[in-house]
Parts: C-alpha cells; structure tokens; sequence
C-alpha cells in the first residue's frame, strides 16, 4: 500500500510518504503566512503534488489528511483558521482524519514519544532529518497519520 499522511497547516504543512507500511520519505511544506489563503492553498497543493510525483513517479496516491473539529464553546483561538485549516484539508487530501481519530487526546509531546518508539530505526532518521526542528512537530503529526492508518498505533 502507498499513502500519504498529512497534518495540515496555513504555514507548515507535515507531509510523509509510506510504501509496504514502511516510511520512505517526510518533508514540511511552507507557506507564505501574509499570502491569500487561496493562494496558500494552491501552493501547498502543488507542493504535495511535487512530494507525490518524486516519491511515486505517474501513481497517484491516497492521501489521509487531518481535519479539524469545531465543537461550539470548546475551541481555543480564532475559530476562521479552523474552517480555513479544513478548507486546505479538503483541497489537500482524499481521507480524512481527525486528531481523535488518529491519537486519541495525547498532548503532542506524549504523541510524539509515541511514535518514536513505533518507528523503525530507518524511519526515525528520516523523521529526525526534517529541519527546522522548531517546525518538525508538523513532520511528526503526518507521521503519526500514517502509524494510525497502517495500524501501527494503539488507538482503536
């Protein structure tokens, strides 16, 4: 099976590539914040379509993308970037996920301890290559994306 998992973002979209369950590559697509969000959008698909191209020449993939839940009364920020976040979702991806869904209510540290000990070593260099480190939290949602759709992960 070959996917994609993404973690969507305005700015820093997560993207990783999966082939025979196994990682073969991740990368972090940036966004110009201050650019149309239309704008945002089309960039950030070009570059996922460029990511799929090159890790899977002329196939095109499924693509799990995480999409975002509004709950009346229970969100934290401004309530337009969660209906903009699943705009790009739903530009971006062919299944979709929510954090739930995928990870349960872990905060991300624990989340990320988590899908560190479910890689292996060969795909933890992948992840840990992804720069900069102040944005890989981005990489390692996606990955943690795909953990969840190959089953790897405890989260029922």
């Amino acid at each position: 099976m070959r996917f994609l998992s993404i973690d969507p973002g305005l700015s820093c979209t997560g993207v990783a590539a999966w082939r025979g369950g196994k990682l073969t590559a991740v990368e972090l697509i940036r966004s110009e914040k201050n650019a149309p969000l239309t704008t945002r959008i089309s960039e950030i698909r070009e570059e996922i379509e460029r990511f799929e191209n090159a890790v899977s020449p002329g196939l095109t993939l499924l693509r799990y993308c995480e999409r975002m839940q509004f709950r009346h009364g229970n969100n934290k920020g401004d309530p337009q970037i969660l209906i903009d976040l699943n705009l790009l979702a739903g530009a971006i991806g062919t299944h979709w996920l929510t954090p739930n869904e995928w990870k349960g209510t872990l905060p991300r540290e624990i989340e990320q301890h988590r899908t560190r000990a479910l890689l292996e070593p060969d795909e933890l260099a992948l992840l840990e290559q992804v720069k900069p480190a102040s944005l890989a939290h981005n990489a390692w949602s996606a990955v943690g994306i795909g953990l969840h759709v190959l089953r790897r992960n405890d989260v029922p």
